[in-house]
């Protein structure tokens, strides 16, 4: 397959450079300031150095082993960030760009929350929004409205993520199953607590940010 990350790399760059705006716009954020990424990697706060940005003490939570050299800021954990191993209010931030929508079902989402919202007063998560018309992991309008069974069927053949990448049925299966997108009502639920503002795109709704601010 060809390496995804390859496909998604210039719009990740341009909408996550306005995230970090977002970010540190309504935290003060200082390098003595501890941040846990659940689920994210080193993308973002590389970033955040390169425009200039004051980068944090960040802990980085993923299922899979870090396999690249770490600046000394960043530290890397492997664990599930619907059990993340901290206790409670260990970190200043927590941070989850892109990541609550791949948890297959809406348990995992409830749980997921509860734990950002467990292990810091502060919360800063992203995810894109179910009612964007284009699908933003499949890169294909629509598909998202479909059920799960037509979109098992459609994915590898009709799809620019599906004829770009060429991926395996058992993987079109599994990246069909893992994908939920939610919707505004849904984040308020998850983060009751929490400002929900729009990421938009072309006047459109692409993206949903929870921010709760409690210290």
């Amino acid at each position: 397959m060809v390496n995804i990350h390859q496909l998604y790399a210039p719009f990740l760059r341009h909408f996550r450079r306005g995230r970090l705006q977002r970010f540190y716009a309504r935290f003060e954020v200082e390098e003595a300031t501890r941040v846990i990424d659940v689920g994210g990697d080193q993308f973002f706060w590389e970033l955040a150095k390169e425009e200039g940005f004051p980068v944090p003490q960040v802990t980085v939570i993923n299922l899979y082993e870090n396999s690249t050299t770490l600046p000394e800021n960043i530290s890397w954990v492997v664990a599930d960030g619907k059990n993340i191993p901290f206790e409670d209010s260990a970190f200043d931030i927590a941070f989850s760009n892109s990541v609550i929508e791949h948890l297959e079902t809406w348990e995992n989402q409830v749980q997921f929350a509860s734990e950002i919202q467990r292990v810091a007063p502060n919360f800063f998560v992203q995810t894109p929004s179910y009612n964007f018309p284009v699908e933003p992991h499949f890169l294909t309008p629509f598909i998202h409205w479909l059920p799960k069974s037509i979109q098992h069927k459609v994915v590898r053949n009709f799809t620019v993520w599906g004829l770009v990448t060429r991926p395996t049925a058992e993987y079109c299966k599994n990246m069909v199953s893992e994908l939920r997108l939610l919707t505004q009502k849904e984040m308020a639920i998850l983060f009751p607590d929490s400002n929900l503002e729009i990421e938009q795109s072309l006047g459109l709704e692409k993206s949903l940010l929870a921010i709760g601010k409690r210290k």
